[in-house]
């Protein structure tokens, strides 16, 4: 068998993965082998990160040669948001996409402040929503800042993603290859 994640629509900034029962995450366009004996069964789950409102339509595909393909659709909404107060709404923080990507050893990218000046603290977290690694900056001019990212040593290769701590921005998504 294999299975894999087909995103029909969804606003641009969410992005879709799924893991196996064991926690092994997976980008949700990659079409996972897998193997299933007589009476048995396994569970897969997507972890959304949503960045606006809107709706999703996206569906599990399983394939098998012997017995075909099947769809398993689903539609995920998210409406407005709970706080209709703009200035907690606005975002004072915007990331920008990191550069170049795939990173190999040292990559920028670009942290908007939308205030007069401050820090922040960028999280890095692999696809498990496991924090791996944090980029504290100390000192934010306002409008655009270039924030050096250096991976640490024993980051393994795949998909990351990254955000500001403390904020409602989505996060951007980079791969590491070392």
């Amino acid at each position: 068998y294999t299975i894999r994640i087909v995103v029909d629509s969804a606003p641009a900034d969410w992005y879709f993965n799924f893991c196996d029962e064991d926690g092994n995450c997976y980008p949700g366009d990659v079409e996972l082998p897998f193997s299933l004996g007589a009476n048995e069964s396994t569970a897969f789950h997507v972890n959304l990160w949503v960045g606006s409102p809107g709706v999703a339509y996206y569906r599990f595909v399983v394939s098998s040669p012997n017995l075909g393909v099947y769809n398993i659709p689903f539609r995920y909404l998210v409406e407005g948001v709970a706080n209709q107060d703009e200035s907690l709404i606005a975002n004072p923080l915007v990331l920008g996409a990191m550069f170049p990507n795939p990173v190999k050893q040292q990559a920028e990218f670009a942290l908007v402040n939308n205030k007069n000046a401050g820090k922040a603290e960028i999280e890095v977290f692999n696809l498990r929503g496991q924090k791996v690694q944090s980029i504290d900056v100390q000192t934010l001019s306002q409008g655009s800042n270039r924030i050096v990212f250096n991976p640490v040593a024993d980051l393994p290769n795949g998909v990351y993603l990254y955000k500001v701590k403390g904020t409602n921005s989505a996060p951007r998504r980079f791969i590491l290859l070392k």
